[in-house]
């Protein structure tokens, strides 16, 4: 095992939750019902739903069935080599990777799948288990015609990236965890803490883009308009309203999530963590209560953190770890040249 610490700031027991980052509601919490009030600020936009909504990345969007009556959307953004494959966390679409994936064009063949019940991906009564998310992801791979593919994967696609490691050993080439860990007891015990919601107003969900400066605000980190789009419902004004995907879908995942078997992982594996993670803007506008709250939240988030990265370790034969102080959850977002540098040295050599 390789382990590095980057970053000059001083070490701080708080860490961002990741928990919060599980749903749409999280980045949007006005995101909840009716969305833009229409009242006499809607001068303010002159857009279309269509242009708020404009994909301006140059992939190409398939669908590819993995049921009877149920198909994923997959984004293909070109390249050519070897078949690089970005799994989302939990609430995210594939158009999270809309820029990111550009990285790697030049020496892979890149594609993003959205999980089943997410985006464009269809909603299924049942098959959220772990197995059967990963059956789908192999069928991505037989549509494509590759016998085995690179898989990089962000938050919670980790429990589906060991489980692809361990159970389809032949299918996979190398793993890289994005932030992306498994999910178990010591996950379980981490107590709730306030996120952003209350600071949320009518006007940060006019818009996709309103949306999006609302995370970066508060959360310390852009999202992406397109999967901001594909993620939520969006009003003929352009403005945020509920999240497509029922909560139940979101739970049953999370339910399905649990500690991964790292020992039969054999391929070459990279993991890039923000550890500790970065303290969001908004916690400063906490109460103390709720600040003290926080910290709680954190200190138990990062044992749950260093409990997964010694597994791994001790598990993993050719395991790589880079740890990126102070950096949000979303570190491909927020660190994109460091985890670009990181993920090519390992896939490329370079």
């Amino acid at each position: 095992m390789t382990l590095q610490r980057f970053g000059s700031m001083p070490r701080c027991t708080l860490v961002f939750l990741v928990v919060l980052a599980l749903t749409v509601t999280a980045f949007y919490p006005f995101a909840g019902g009716s969305g833009f009030s229409g009242r006499a600020e809607a001068a303010e936009l002159s857009t279309s739903k269509g242009v708020a909504c404009s994909d301006t990345s140059r992939h190409i969007t398939r669908f590819v069935r993995i049921e009877r009556r149920a198909q994923l959307e997959v984004l293909d953004w070109g390249g050519s080599g070897d078949l690089l494959v970005f799994l989302t966390g939990l609430g995210n679409s594939a158009h999270i990777f809309d820029n990111f994936a550009y990285q790697f064009t030049d020496r892979f063949r890149v594609i993003g799948i959205t999980r089943r019940g997410y985006g464009q991906s269809s909603q299924t009564p049942q098959g959220y288990d772990l197995a059967t998310r990963v059956a789908d992801i192999i069928k991505v791979l037989d549509y494509f015609n590759f016998d085995k593919a690179i898989f990089v994967g962000h938050s919670i696609a980790g429990v589906e990236l060991s489980r692809l490691g361990s159970a389809y050993p032949d299918r996979v080439s190398k793993l890289v965890y994005l932030d992306a860990y498994d999910y178990g007891e010591l996950h379980n015990q981490i107590p709730p803490a306030a996120g952003p919601e209350s600071m949320a107003t009518a006007r940060d969900g006019y818009s996709p883009q309103h949306g999006d400066a609302f995370s970066a605000r508060y959360m310390g980190y852009r999202g992406v308009t397109a999967d901001t789009c594909n993620i939520a419902r969006i009003g003929p004004s352009g403005a945020v309203g509920s999240a497509k995907t029922p909560a139940w879908i979101t739970s049953t995942i999370i339910q399905n999530s649990g500690v991964a078997d790292f020992d039969l992982i054999t391929a070459p594996t990279l993991g890039i963590f923000a550890h500790p993670q970065a303290i969001p803007p908004y916690v400063s506008q906490l109460s103390t209560e709720q600040q003290e709250a926080f910290d709680l939240s954190m200190q138990s988030l990062e044992v749950w953190q260093e409990d997964v990265y010694q597994r791994m370790s001790a598990g993993i034969p050719d395991f790589q770890i880079h740890l990126l102080s102070n950096a949000a959850h979303y570190i491909f977002l927020t660190n994109e040249a460091e985890v670009v540098r990181h993920m090519r040295a390992f896939l490329l050599g370079e």
